[in-house]
């Protein structure tokens, strides 16, 4: 009894400053059951749910994706740490850390390594109104930007949290609402420093309504409606302060199925606060679907979204699309086959020099093109070791942009 009261004193602690994980709501009685399905090393009332992940170890031809190839070995080394602590199917209480190690042969500046952590609850009361929390801070080396070809570390520290009515026919609905500090790192180049955190840190402050309905076994009909503000750190890029209103509606499929993932579309309205910057308004999207027809399968995904821009005033518009064919050729052998395809779109026109002592303007268009064949050998159960081969293109009606890049990968995957 004891032990109930302080678990119930630390979640409402929690419940005033965290929030919610993830960007789609699962019910409780769902999580409570995943937890025992998934977490199976057990201490005591804690349950564990350890990962390991070995990726890009092989060569790069282009590591930096820029006009100048920077060709070298490379390989990065993750874990992931989850603890969970359920109690009497009316609390979770939960902790993730994920280490990583990213490792250049040559560039020994970008050996770096990041961690990310975040703590979370999730509290039924009633066994109708769920209450749940997040602290999250999360560190990544990585290329964050279509539009820049350096990777660089970024960093987000922020709270989540939720109020959501749950009915018996598990229909949810509810609030959500986020507190978030963007943070980048400046990246060292050759030609100077490139000042990301200038120009790119900021608060984004966001308040959603949401709302599932089961339409069959697992699989959920959802809408997001919600407002975010972004405000940016650094007063002389108050410029691109803005906010925006999104609706989002789709299907969530079941984490296991013929057809897994999230199919969503929706619209957005996206308004810089001064009025000379140019905003967007019109489709947006986060798709990414896996479906499985016996030894076949699909692999489909899109993303439409606005990214804030270092190159331009505000803002791009980014369009992402990825295809994937998998084929089981045997119990121990999976060919994989991979496509990919990135349109960037810049609202407001670029002046460039014509290489006759004379400028021009043009509309910034950007492609990028990946395509990525490869195998994997089962070596028990669901984990493999696959060995992937990588090219891809960037092109522009920027001059001067014209860049390839080559890869052969070895990687670990616990999804054969």
């Amino acid at each position: 009894m004891l032990f109930r009261k302080k678990c119930l004193i630390i979640a409402l602690i929690f419940f005033l400053d965290l929030s919610v994980y993830g960007q789609s709501y699962r019910g409780f009685q769902d999580e409570f059951n995943d937890i025992f399905r998934k977490a199976r090393i057990t201490l005591g009332p804690f349950r564990f749910y350890p990962l390991v992940q070995i990726r890009n170890i092989g060569y790069d031809t282009n590591t930096q994706f820029g006009d100048n190839a920077t060709p070298d070995y490379t390989g990065t080394l993750s874990a992931e740490a989850n603890v969970y602590l359920p109690f009497r199917n009316s609390l979770i209480l939960s902790f993730q850390d994920s280490p990583e190690y990213n490792y250049y042969l040559r560039q020994r500046d970008r050996r770096i390594f990041t961690n990310s952590y975040a703590f979370s609850v999730k509290y039924l009361l009633f066994s109708r109104i769920v209450m749940f929390g997040r602290y999250h801070w999360d560190s990544h080396w990585r290329r964050f930007s279509s539009e820049l070809g350096w990777q660089s570390r970024d960093m987000a520290r922020g709270y989540d949290f939720g109020l959501f009515y749950e009915t018996a026919r598990k229909t949810y609905f509810g609030l959500t609402g986020t507190w978030n500090h963007q943070g980048y790192a400046d990246i060292k180049t050759a030609d100077g420093i490139i000042p990301l955190s200038a120009s790119l840190t900021r608060f984004e402050r966001s308040g959603y309504f949401e709302f599932y309905y089961q339409i069959f076994h697992d699989s959920f009909l959802f809408t997001k409606v919600g407002t975010t503000d972004y405000q940016f750190e650094n007063p002389e890029a108050i410029g691109r302060d803005a906010h925006s209103f999104q609706v989002y509606t789709g299907i969530r499929f079941p984490l296991l199925g013929v057809v897994q993932g999230t199919l969503s579309l929706g619209y957005k309205k996206f308004i810089p606060r001064a009025a000379d910057k140019k905003g967007f308004s019109g489709l947006v999207g986060d798709t990414s679907l896996d479906i499985r027809l016996g030894r076949i399968g699909i692999r489909l995904g899109y993303g439409r979204d606005t990214v804030f821009s270092y190159f331009s005033d505000i803002s791009y518009v980014d369009n992402g699309y990825s295809a994937g064919l998998v084929f089981h050729l045997t119990q121990f052998l999976r060919l994989d086959c991979g496509f990919g395809y990135t349109k960037t779109e810049y609202p407001q026109p670029f002046v460039v020099d014509d290489g006759l002592g004379a400028t021009r303007t043009i509309l910034r268009r950007d492609r990028q093109f990946s395509f990525a064949p490869g195998f994997v050998i089962r070596i028990f159960r669901q984990n493999g070791i696959g060995v992937s081969w990588g090219s891809a293109q960037w092109t522009s009606t920027m001059p001067g942009i014209h860049r390839t890049r080559k890869s052969l990968n070895v990687f670990l995957t616990s999804q054969f």
